[in-house]
């Protein structure tokens, strides 16, 4: 009589995708806890660096090199400067990477000396000649031509990290401008706000730096496209629910009105009926 052989289990394909992606997700989970999410800036190396930028949605990573004085200019001015958008004073570097920390869908903010750890320079082609840095003459000839050190052929070089997809980032490197356009860029493209105090709070989270456009009674698809054709440029929003008090505030006297504003020149103005043409 033949010796019964022990089944072998076979896993279910469907099962082993499952547990795939649970093991990817507690991985995910796991390397968030191994970074500071308050707010400090991140010191990666080539070790952490993929766990980092796979454990946060968004993460700006600055490449620089420690000889590069470019690099030390522009770290102060990244992080240090950075927190007069939340009306703090000037101090340490962690306090400054706070203000993106603290957004609602947060930024992240990391470096790494890319010319210690050079196996994700060259991965992400972050390349420096050093002959820039010793060369006073060509230096001097560098900055006649008005060629940028800033870019991504050199350092400093920051990439913003997208679920672990990297973009070049190609904003301002001023400080207060660097938060700005990034608080934009995870910014949606329409807020939908359900109150008179809503309406407030999105004009004060606006801020005065950009103009912001709120359609009172307007379909949100009537300024879709322009919201997404100017979410670097502009605030918009659609007010669902108000009181005849925000008409008078914003001087409008029927709906559907769209309101422009923009604080930082004083400009209001009222638009009715049909909501078509270019921003300027």
């Amino acid at each position: 009589m033949a010796t019964p052989q022990p089944r072998r289990w076979i896993p279910y394909p469907p099962l082993i995708s499952v547990c795939a992606s649970l093991w990817w997700l507690s991985a995910a989970a796991a390397s968030v806890h191994e970074f500071p999410t308050d707010g400090t800036v991140i010191e990666l190396d080539d070790a952490s660096f993929e766990r980092a930028i796979s454990a946060f949605d968004l993460i700006l990573v600055d490449f620089y090199a420690p000889w590069c004085g470019h690099c030390k200019r522009l770290a102060p001015e990244v992080f240090i400067r950075a927190v007069t958008l939340v009306s703090s004073p000037p101090c340490s570097l962690d306090k400054a990477a706070q203000v993106l920390a603290q957004l609602n869908d947060p930024i992240m903010i990391a470096k790494i000396n890319a010319d210690k750890y050079t196996k994700h320079a060259a991965k992400y082609e972050i390349e420096y000649d050093h002959y820039w840095n010793v060369n006073h003459l060509a230096s001097i000839s560098y900055i006649i031509l008005g060629i940028s050190m800033l870019n991504c052929s050199g350092y400093p070089t920051m990439k913003l990290f997208m679920h672990g997809v990297p973009m070049e980032y190609t904003g301002p490197r001023n400080a207060e401008l660097l938060v700005r356009f990034l608080k934009k860029f995870v910014a949606p493209d329409i807020s939908f706000l359900e109150s008179d105090s809503a309406v407030q709070n999105f004009i004060d989270m606006a801020g005065a730096n950009f103009p912001m456009f709120i359609g009172f009674g307007l379909n949100e698809s009537v300024i879709l496209e322009l919201a997404h054709k100017y979410k670097k440029k502009a605030w918009f929003s659609v007010a669902k629910d108000f009181s005849e008090e925000i008409m008078v505030a914003y001087d409008f006297d029927k709906v559907p009105a769209l309101v422009s504003l923009h604080p930082k020149y004083n400009e209001q103005s009222v638009f009715y009926g049909l909501f078509e043409g270019e921003l300027h």
